[in-house]
Order: structure tokens, then C-alpha cells, then sequence
């Protein structure tokens, strides 16, 4: 888990995509004014991310009590992480549900999905014409929820609608 901004977490930061939100972070301008939380697995990647001045906790995504209450402390949340971990995608929302309950701070949770959720299983046999544009909330909002990561995309979709937190899903 990442969590960054002021006061944040960064979920999975050892993957491809959550070393280069991490890097980036880290190069911004103000990161030193940044409290950057990461979960990582080892002690040994702990120790490297201390060295970056990123407050390290060893553990695990399916620790949702970890996970929670990490997330209760961020102001914004990075999940960089498995894209179809639905347990850690709630309790990363029950934490921030926390933390707005308890400061009424409207926390921001930036989720990592995956361009699955657009796949047409053509596979090579035939092409498709479909272009999905972002810009069209009726477009994406139609993808079925049995495609992959679907599930779990709507759970950050309705915890922006519930309105205590603002969500945005990158594919």
C-alpha cells in the first residue's frame, strides 16, 4: 500500500508500477514535507525504503487490520497492488471511511485496476471497433461486472459516490 501527499501511503511499492509512483514521489519538489508510509513484505526492502526516508511497515496486504489502519491515517492513498484483492480494497476503504469520521477530512484514494476490464476475449480472431473514452462516464459505467477486476473498480466507484472520500480507478 501507498500512501503519499502530506500524509500518505503507498500500497505495494516494490512492483513495477508502485516503484515508479514511489520514484516520482520522492522526486517531487516538496517530498521532503511528505510522510510516505509503504508496506513491504521483507525486512530487507524495509531497510531500503528507510534509507528514502519512507516510514517502512513490514507486512502484508491480506492483514486488512494493517491495511485499515494504515489507510486511516493517510490523507491520500497509492494501490499500486493486486487488482483483484477485494478484502484490501475494503479495508483500504474503511480506513479512510475512519479517517474522514473522525477529522472530516475528505481523503483521496487513487486505485490501480487493469485494462482487463476492457478486454473483448477477441483473441486475435477478429478486431473490435469499441474505442473507450474516458470522457463518457455512461461508456464505462456499462462495462459489465463480469469482467476482470469489474467487482472491485465499482466497490471504489460507490465509496466516491457515499461521498466521504474522492476515489479515481487508473487503468
Amino acid at each position: 500500500m501507498y500512501r503519499c501527499s502530506v500524509n500518505g501511503s503507498n500500497i505495494s511499492h516494490t512492483g513495477y508500477i508502485g516503484g515508479s509512483v514511489l520514484a516520482r514521489l520522492l522526486k517531487h519538489p516538496n517530498a521532503r514535507a511528505f510522510d510516505i508510509s509503504a508496506i513491504t513484505r521483507s525486512e530487507e526492502k524495509a531497510r531500503k525504503l528507510h534509507a528514502f526516508g519512507v516510514n517502512d511497515v513490514v507486512g502484508a496486504l491480506d492483514n486488512n487490520t494493517l491495511t485499515e489502519n494504515l489507510a486511516s491515517n493517510a490523507h491520500v492513498v497509492f494501490d499500486c497492488a493486486d487488482a483483484d484483492n477485494l478484502d484490501a480494497v475494503r479495508a483500504i476503504i474503511r480506513g479512510l471511511k475512519r479517517r474522514h469520521d473522525a477529522t472530516g477530512d475528505i481523503p483521496i484514494y487513487i486505485h490501480t485496476s487493469g485494462t482487463g476490464v476492457l478486454s473483448d476475449h477477441a483473441n486475435g480472431i477478429q478486431k473490435s471497433e469499441l474505442i473507450y473514452n474516458d470522457l463518457d462516464p455512461d461508456q464505462i459505467e456499462s462495462i459489465p461486472l463480469s469482467a476482470p477486476h469489474r467487482q472491485i473498480d465499482i466497490e471504489v466507484v460507490d465509496a466516491d459516490k457515499a461521498g466521504e472520500l474522492e476515489t479515481l480507478t487508473n487503468f
